[in-house]
């Protein structure tokens, strides 16, 4: 499908990276070129830099960005290029090479390579900008990692995907040391990409329609994906927006990692030659339900309803602007929001509405729904998400339906011993059973209508991670979990994609409601706090932002993800 990449030209001062300053490693061409312009249209000044001279010099009439020639494996041009600069917000790191074979074919020259451009030009990026980031209130830093890593294995990558779960390690530790600092850092984990690098890779074979036809074959979604919906990730990523994520490894891969992969029968030659590549970077892909920790975040701590999970206390730049008709990244699509009178699902109604979209805002809280009547683009309705007949007679009701946001929940505080049969049944019927009734009633409507996105909110007590006090919570959010993943394996060719959230915490009126229950509402405000690194809560605006982004077709690549967005609270 073709995206709506931000090509056409901005006035100074516009798009979500307006006057930020940003490096980009391996930008002459693949993702790293996407991304650079991609920056660049949203409003960042951009410094492109790549080995390939020949290929860098056609970025130079791009409005919005500068060209350098850099080797990101010489530390000593790397200082240079970097105390060049005045400040620095952005670092995109997507220079990375490939070897192919396991441990017998890999040199020690080999082995010395792959760490020097994988892994050691990050740690020379890296340790010169964060100064710069510092100096300047913080900063964004996106690296190129591979599910070949930490994450899975791979046939015939051993030092590859030794130097990706290095680079996964990296993330994480700057993350956590620089937190404080504001300086977030994460890592991007993509599928197949349809590159000119790939294209050279595929050439290079015996036969070449064979092994691209294998590449595709592999694909659920029956492509491969594009540069463009790698860069829309990382812009997200390396914006605002995305202000309360830090240390996660963002999976964009078409589903495939919901598979096991089947090897390519042959089909791609062994070779020890070393190629700058943005597909290399992109054989990544099974984000196994077999290492659910990966996915790291951590449970909020509120009583009823998981539209208390969340971010942020900086000032966001919500789309909160009247947007013309047909403006806007959801433009054209009818959303349907459960538990949208307040927090995070008010949030995300009023961000659907503000980027083009017809939203349906629902929830049991009639009073406090009302308050939505007035914004343009949202319609309400009062639902009882548990109640089958009223799910199935809103949703009939409905021409068609593009997206799904479950927000809907409650927390049950307590181990097994203080759980009734009552608070088990209740638990499950909100939190897992009221998105098998919506989500099997507007299914057929999707695929009527040639596809959609579903987004369901889980948490990380559940498969991921266990959290005191939170039995029967954490079981049904391990069942939501399994529930998205089912729902996007069984769905993908049908164009249906099924994607959950995992937020932090999140200042919303419910935990201010819980705050004030306590002895000493102060007391157990500063205990959130204290335990955030960034030592802030989190807004609903910042998880109604990463909602939007998954719910748009910048994000047509990714299902069957847990993504998270916790403040980095999970480290």
């Amino acid at each position: 499908m073709e995206l709506n990449a931000p090509t056409k030209k901005r006035r100074m001062g516009e798009g979500k990276l307006a006057g930020k300053f940003a490096l980009v490693t391996a930008a002459a061409q693949g993702i790293g070129e996407a991304t650079a312009r991609m920056f660049a249209a949203e409003g960042a000044s951009v410094l492109a830099t790549d080995i390939n001279e020949t290929k860098l010099a056609e970025l130079k009439d791009v409005e919005g960005i500068r060209v350098a020639v850099l080797d990101v494996s010489n530390s000593e041009a790397v200082t240079k290029l970097v105390a060049s600069l005045q400040n620095l917000d952005i670092l995109f790191n997507c220079a990375g090479i490939v070897h192919d074979g396991n441990i017998l074919h890999c040199s020690e020259k080999d082995w010395d390579t792959s760490w020097n451009v994988n892994v050691k030009s990050m740690f020379f990026l890296c340790k010169q900008v964060i100064p710069k980031m510092m100096a300047n209130g913080g900063g964004s830093i996106v690296n190129m990692a591979s599910v070949i890593s930490s994450i899975k294995g791979a046939a015939n990558r051993f030092v590859y995907g030794t130097t990706k779960a290095a680079v996964i390690g990296l993330t994480k530790a700057i993350a956590i040391d620089f937190i404080e600092k504001n300086i977030r850092c994460n890592a991007i984990c993509p599928g197949t990409v349809d590159t000119p690098s790939l294209h050279e890779h595929v050439n290079a074979q015996p036969d070449p329609e064979k092994a691209y036809n294998a590449f595709i074959a592999r694909q659920k979604m029956g492509r491969l994906g594009k540069t463009e919906e790698i860069a829309a990730l990382c812009t997200f990523l390396a914006s605002d927006e995305a202000a309360f994520i830090t240390g996660t490894e963002y999976v964009i891969d078409g589903g495939w990692t919901l598979y096991v992969a089947s090897q390519l029968d042959g089909v791609l030659s062994m070779s020890s030659q070393f190629q700058y590549c943005h597909y290399l970077k992109t054989l990544c892909g099974h984000w196994s339900a077999d290492h659910p920790a990966i996915c790291m975040t951590i449970f909020l701590w509120v009583p009823d309803c998981l539209n208390l999970l969340g971010a942020c206390s900086m000032e966001l730049d919500p789309p909160a602007k009247k947007r013309r008709t047909g403006e806007g990244k959801l433009a054209g699509k009818f959303a349907l929001v459960t538990a949208a009178a307040q927090g995070i699902g008010e949030a995300t109604a009023r961000r659907f509405a503000a980027e083009g979209a017809s939203v349906l805002a629902t929830d049991i809280n009639e009073t406090k729904l009302a308050e939505l009547k007035d914004v343009e683009g949202i319609q309400v309705a009062v639902l009882d998400v548990t109640n089958s007949e009223a799910v199935t007679k809103l949703v009939a009701s409905l021409e068609k339906l593009d997206i799904l946001f479950n927000c809907a929940g409650i927390v049950h505080h307590g181990t097994i011993l203080d759980c009734s049969e009552k608070d088990w049944d209740i638990s499950w019927n909100v939190n897992v059973k009221s998105m098998f009734f919506l989500c099997k009633q507007v299914i057929p409507k999707m695929i009527a209508n040639g596809g959609g996105s579903i987004i369901n909110m889980s948490s990380v007590a559940s498969s991921i991670k266990g959290s005191a006090n939170r039995f029967v919570y954490g079981t049904t959010k391990a069942a939501v979990i399994g529930l998205t993943k089912a729902i996007a394996v069984d769905f993908i060719e049908k164009n249906i994609r099924c994607n959950s959230i995992c937020p932090g915490t999140v200042h919303t009126p419910s935990l201010q409601e819980r705050i004030k229950a306590q002895p000493d509402p102060e007391k157990a405000y500063n205990a959130f706090i204290a335990r955030q690194k960034m030592g802030r809560l989190g807004k609903p605006e910042e998880i109604a932002a990463l909602c939007t982004f998954l719910a748009s077709d910048e994000a047509a690549f990714i299902t069957g993800t847990e993504y998270v967005i916790d403040g980095g609270w999970s480290l």
